[in-house]
């Protein structure tokens, strides 16, 4: 019972948005969609300069994780690498 109700009420939600979108879609005058397209492409063109600046940050944190000597609690490479090894065969 209260499923059909939430259903129905569901329905009604639906449609009354559907309705309310169609209804605020009117006609654009031409200025206003070239305003609309000229923000598009501005965005889009943001878009494009927020992805290159994304890229060269990750590519600078992994040139920097590089550089970071490969020491960790006084250990070097090759005593971390036994250690891992000496863990996994004493299981």
């Amino acid at each position: 019972m209260k499923r059909n109700i939430f259903q129905i009420a569901l329905l009604a939600v639906s449609l009354l948005t559907l309705l309310g979108a169609a209804s605020a879609q009117g006609r654009i005058d031409k200025w206003e969609r070239r305003e609309l397209r000229a923000d598009r492409h501005e965005v889009r063109a943001d878009m494009k300069d927020i992805r290159s600046d994304r890229r060269d940050i990750n590519k600078d944190a992994v040139e920097r994780r590089g550089d970071v000597p490969r020491v960790a609690s006084g250990q070097t490479g090759r005593s971390i690498a036994s250690g891992a090894a000496g863990r996994s065969s004493r299981k």
